[in-house]
């Protein structure tokens, strides 16, 4: 299990001007630019990728909370349950019952089965993934925060060590894009023919103050993405085991935008947007120039110094 977030956040970062305050600041908006979806199963806002009969959603990489001002400044820290704005009024656009509530189960799965989930990165923000699972049997009925049980996760990487909260939660421990494969452990004791999957990511990314006071890249107000699949638990046929069933749709008549398009507009996005807060250095501090400062290749989800 991982350390509190004070032991693997507790950097503290110096400067001695103005110019330098800035330099850092835009190196930390750069990193912080990066969106990301739950691809399979098919999460509500990405049906639409894999045939499904669902609305386009050519954003479907940003269900962050509103962005981190909405979710922190307005919200105090409230999300949807399924990654809309808190403050948009219920059932959300993403959520059970709205007007684009596809009502689409997307994989049939076995009571204790070991189930892959892929989670496609489009840039990293850091920080861990959790996965929760929300039994119900009725579609109509809409999913709450109380509703979801943690799943136990791993990496489907050998070379990766990587989870932690007691098998919990999965860190991303440096900036690579693209599939993460990992595998949740559904319950045993669960059957049900409308649940709810959900992919949570709390990124770690932006600066602020961490549980023992000081200050680093990681802690305080992070963006929170999220994103939700409806699946059923139950008895499995041959040949539909973890697949689309009776769901199979014909190809979509969108075309999605370029993984290009996507990364640049993930950049313009945390480049320019006023959702965001600004990163934040501690004043009166000396100076750290030259090789005595280095910033690396995260390994814990936060930038490193070296006096």
């Amino acid at each position: 299990m991982f350390r509190r977030v004070e032991t693997f956040c507790g950097l503290r970062v110096s400067l001695v001007a103005s110019v330098l305050f800035f330099a850092v600041a835009i190196v930390l908006v750069q990193q912080a630019a990066g969106h990301a979806r739950l691809v399979e199963p098919p999460s509500r806002n990405t049906l639409w990728r894999f045939g499904y009969h669902a609305a386009p959603n050519f954003e479907d990489s940003e269900l962050f909370c509103g962005g981190i001002k909405v979710q922190w400044a307005d919200n105090g820290g409230r999300c949807g349950v399924c990654g809309d704005s808190y403050s948009k009024p219920a059932p959300r656009l993403h959520e059970s019952g709205s007007p684009i509530d596809p009502k689409i189960t997307v994989r049939t799965y076995a009571p204790g089965e070991d189930v892959v989930f892929v989670v496609d990165v489009v840039a990293n923000h850091l920080g861990y993934f959790e996965f929760a699972l929300c039994p119900r049997n009725d579609s109509g009925v809409r999913e709450t925060e109380d509703c979801f049980q943690p799943l136990r996760v791993k990496s489907l990487n050998s070379t990766e060590v990587l989870v932690e909260e007691g098998k919990m939660r999965y860190r991303l421990n440096n900036d690579r894009k693209g599939l993460f494969n990992l595998v949740a452990t559904l319950p045993k004791d669960i059957s049900c023919s409308k649940c709810i999957l959900r992919w949570h990511w709390r990124s770690a990314n932006n600066w602020g103050t961490c549980d023992n006071g000081t200050q680093a890249t990681g802690c305080g107000p992070q963006e929170t993405y999220r994103n939700c699949a409806d699946v059923s638990i139950g008895p499995v046929l041959m040949g539909i085991r973890g697949g689309q069933g009776a769901n199979v749709r014909p190809p979509p008549q969108q075309t999605p935008p370029s993984r290009e398009f996507e990364q640049k507009r993930a950049n313009q996005y945390h480049a320019s947007s006023k959702s965001r807060y600004a990163p934040k250095m501690e004043p009166n501090i000396t100076a750290v120039t030259g090789n005595q400062a280095r910033i690396g290749k995260p390994t814990t989800g936060c930038l490193q110094t070296r006096k």
